[in-house]
């Protein structure tokens, strides 16, 4: 969102009551399961753009994807725009000109979200606490 207005006139097209104290944060994660999670087909995107990954997110996706929203919303580095999905078998494949053998397991399901808008310094704190990782630092790991 460009700004405060625009997202109160989110708020309201999802139907989230604008006074309630926590009604900005309730419209971010409500855009973000809305938008929903996208398979990458690209990973050389992810690369490029060093996504924060996390390894082995199993059960429920939109689960995930609410809870990660909202727990980077509560350290004040913000909504990712969008998320993505892939598994340890593309992430093998992406890597294999370079290693013969696979890091990931094929069925590995794995979650990734582009650094724009986000506050990276503190989203590299969260990282290191999470111990999650740049996407672009699995890759060179793997070569």
């Amino acid at each position: 969102m460009s700004n405060m207005s625009d997202l109160f006139t989110e708020a309201e097209r999802l139907g989230i009551d604008t006074s309630a104290p926590d009604a900005i944060q309730q419209t971010q994660i409500a855009l973000v399961k809305e938008r929903g999670v996208e398979v990458l087909e690209d990973l050389s995107r992810a690369v490029e753009g060093s996504f924060y990954t996390i390894c082995g997110a199993g059960g429920d996706l939109d689960e995930w994807i609410e809870g990660m929203t909202k727990m980077l919303i509560e350290a004040e580095i913000g909504a990712p725009k969008a998320w993505y999905k892939t598994t340890g078998a593309a992430v093998n494949a992406f890597a294999q000109p370079f290693r013969r053998t696979d890091w990931f397991p094929s069925d590995l399901q794995i979650l990734l979200f582009p650094l724009d808008g986000l506050d990276v310094a503190r989203l590299a704190i969260f990282r290191l606490r999470a111990e999650d990782r740049w996407f672009d630092d699995i890759i060179a790991n793997m070569r």
